[in-house]
């Protein structure tokens, strides 16, 4: 099942299955007939925006609009195809300033309960698939024993995605780079790990990881270590790509890939914070333990007394 975003659904949902309530009424104290118009933004991972609006002209519509900022980049491959096949009634002709592609939803022509549950999905999952489109595109022509030219796209600012078709296989390269030094040390030891664990599990495609490019790279120009973090490889084989549910499982976990690195260094960073807290929290404690406290003696103590004039005598 492709990764959707909660949010957007949740927005989209709240549209499409709207049903009219006799009883409620608007602020001006009309009965509310029609969708309220609104203007609501999103966000996502990889700088990607969202925009659901409704106009009060055609309370029947609403068009939700997203900007993936290297989509341009990617139209000649796969992108177009993904367009017509997944959205293509649904394209506008106006794409809203700021975004690359706007959708037009009229609700009239969703009835069922499943063509509603149809759409939202789709919205939802949007960004899922015109991030998959590229890479779905190269793993379908491996899949077709096809070899297309190299490919290369900047998925994020610090991050660059290489396509290396060959005769029977595809090796997906990944040139990494984190602003923060933490974060690359924490990155670091997962690519590290990921090529151990190639060494444990059997079904796994080879990966490797190292700061010099490997050798595919050489036809991006690519021969010397670039300054980044470093380079990790998926070298994929047809028994990775034989099967369409294998297909959809490989461009979903590459696409993914990116964000679930950011995932578990933002998870590993909150761990190593709970645990010092912890331990500050543990040596307070033996600290106040070994506090030794005043001891008084009754036979040296002065008592003071106070008289009505606050004197002490």
């Amino acid at each position: 099942m492709p990764t959707g975003h909660r949010s957007l659904g949740e927005h989209v949902k709240d549209l499409v299955e709207w049903e009219p309530d006799v009883n409620a009424e608007t602020e001006e104290g009309e009965k509310k007939q029609t969708r309220q118009p609104c203007k609501i933004e999103l966000c996502d991972f990889d700088n990607v925006a969202y925009q659901v609006r409704l106009q009060r002209s055609d309370p029947d519509s609403m068009t939700v609009s997203v900007n993936i900022p290297f989509l341009d980049d990617v139209k000649s491959h796969g992108l177009g195809q993904c367009l017509q096949s997944e959205f293509g009634t649904l394209l506008s002709d106006e794409v809203v300033d700021g975004f690359n592609v706007s959708l037009k939803i009229r609700f009239s022509d969703f009835k069922t309960a499943e063509e509603k549950a149809s759409i939202i999905k789709k919205i939802e999952c949007v960004k899922s698939s015109l991030v998959g489109s590229v890479f779905r595109f190269f793993v379908d022509a491996a899949s077709e024993n096809k070899v297309p030219e190299v490919f290369k796209f900047d998925l994020r600012a610090d991050t660059q995605v290489y396509f290396v078709p060959r005769q029977g296989g595809l090796a997906v390269i990944f040139g990494l780079q984190f602003a923060e030094r933490f974060d690359k040390v924490l990155a670091k030891v997962f690519l590290q790990e990921f090529q151990e664990a190639r060494r444990r599990i059997g079904a796994a495609p080879a990966v490797s990881f190292d700061v010099n490019p490997k050798s595919e790279l050489a036809a991006f120009g690519i021969t010397e270590a670039t300054g980044n973090l470093g380079f990790i490889s998926f070298a994929l084989l047809p028994s990775h790509f034989n099967t369409p549910a294998k297909r959809a499982q490989v461009v979903e976990t590459l696409q993914m890939f990116r964000t679930y690195l950011q995932y578990h260094i933002k998870c590993s960073k909150s761990y190593f914070h709970s645990r010092m807290r912890k331990g500050c929290a543990e040596l307070l404690k033996v600290l106040n333990r070994a506090k030794v406290k005043p001891v008084v003696s009754n036979s040296t103590a002065v008592k003071v007394q106070i008289t009505g004039r606050g004197k002490g005598i």
